[in-house]
């Protein structure tokens, strides 16, 4: 994860180890009201007013309504959304789940978005919402949320999104005009390519799929009352403060008890699935052998901080080998290593070596034009729009070298 840049960092830092001890974890209060009140004088400084109150604020009909104890979630692809609507959900199964990664069914009947909430409900249903609801909003560093969709939409096997962001890559970056010029399957996407077609999209006016679009594009924090404003970078302490409070109020009992192991599982199981039904409908079509979709697959999970870039990929020697390999093989096989792994803490700097490598592909063209797009966000949310580690081209991110001269994108 790309460090937190609060201004209010030394504060949180001191109320998290007080949560740890249990002395004093309502001051972790501070840190949400210190995110509102800056959001508050961002949108000021443009002549805007954050509504005070839910009943004076905007919901979207894209937003996400819990109606059983009024909670309102705004969500922002790849910015823990899932985990947040598993979490929703949970909240609504009346008990038979306590964790958002419990492996059975979640409960989605009932959590609705808002405009399905709005047309089955009354005058009177909807007044009772927004005066007594509370409201979510979760961040993430800008910089590191393009990262992950490349990663998550292009890197690893997607035939959606190959067929369609990859031709269109290649049509519009490559100049592949030719009908045979290999425009049928865009696998082979560059993290360089992916930055280009962003900022050549923007300048044009060109829709983009939600996964690559700003969090401000989602939800407006200068139209929408939020009562908690939470960020990916301290999700544990963020989710262990809002869910105390949410299971006090609403006689609860969920928690995480193994946040790494469970959350590595639950993507490992998504994204296995996701490669083998990509290859299943699209190998031939996308010309490649399901060695190459393995291998993939295989990075991306050292790329996202599952498994160590030491682990070579498991019992497939060769690409006959691996044509043996069935989903529930290579499930287990990445199960086995997460359970053995001696130290998360190493493995998760992984995802930010494999950011500095990434980023340190653009050139500053590159740069200083997604430095453009991403500005909104960083100014609203209070990230830092000119991060040392990603724009200087003589350093590796001091404090967080890699100690071999391992690639993390040396696959084309």
């Amino acid at each position: 994860m790309f460090p937190v840049s609060d201004r209010v960092f030394a504060t949180m830092v001191t109320t998290v180890r007080r949560m740890s001890t249990g002395k004093s974890s309502d001051t972790y209060a501070d840190i949400f009201l210190a995110r509102q009140e800056h959001v508050r004088k961002v949108c000021n400084s443009q002549g805007r007013i954050v509504p005070d109150t839910l009943i004076n604020s905007t919901i979207t009909d894209r937003m996400i309504i819990e109606p059983e104890h009024f909670i309102v979630y705004c969500p922002v692809e790849k910015v823990a959304s899932t985990f947040w609507k598993r979490t929703l959900y949970t909240m609504m199964s009346n008990g038979r789940n306590t964790s958002p990664y419990d492996s059975g069914k979640t409960e989605k009947n009932g959590v609705q978005i808002y405009q399905t909430f709005r047309k089955r409900s009354t005058g009177l249903n909807i007044r009772e919402l927004k005066s007594t609801a509370e409201s979510l909003l979760v961040v993430r560093d800008p910089y590191v949320k393009l990262f992950s969709g490349y990663v998550d939409k292009l890197f690893h096997p997607n035939y959606l999104f190959w067929k369609v962001y990859g031709e269109r890559i290649k049509r519009d970056i490559r100049k592949y005009d030719n009908p045979n010029s290999g425009l049928v399957c865009g696998n082979d996407i560059t993290f360089s390519e992916y930055v280009r077609y962003i900022i050549f999209a923007i300048h044009d006016g060109i829709h983009l799929n939600s996964h690559f679009t700003s969090i401000t594009k989602h939800c407006d924090p200068c139209v929408t009352k939020y009562t908690y404003i939470s960020k990916i970078e301290t999700l544990k302490p963020d989710f262990k403060y809002i869910m105390n409070r949410w299971n006090q109020k609403h006689h609860l009992n969920i928690s995480i008890q193994d946040w790494e192991t469970e959350g590595a599982l639950q993507i490992t199981r998504l994204h296995i699935k996701l490669s083998f039904t990509t290859l299943e409908k699209f190998g031939r079509i996308c010309n490649m052998r399901k060695y190459l979709f393995l291998q993939r697959t295989w990075r991306f999970l050292q790329i996202s901080g599952i498994v160590s870039k030491h682990y070579p990929l498991p019992f497939i020697d060769d690409v006959l080998t691996a044509e043996f390999v069935t989903e529930d093989n290579f499930v287990q096989a990445v199960e086995n290593i997460i359970k053995k792994q001696p130290s998360w803490d190493i493995v998760h700097k992984q995802r930010r070596e494999a950011l500095i490598e990434a980023y340190q592909s653009l050139n500053e063209d590159e740069l200083m034009g997604l430095r453009e797009y991403v500005l909104t966000d960083c100014q609203y949310f209070d990230y830092n729009d000119k991060p040392t580690a990603l724009f200087s081209r003589n350093q590796t991110d001091s404090g967080n070298e890699t100690s071999d001269s391992y690639k993390y994108f040396d696959m084309f």
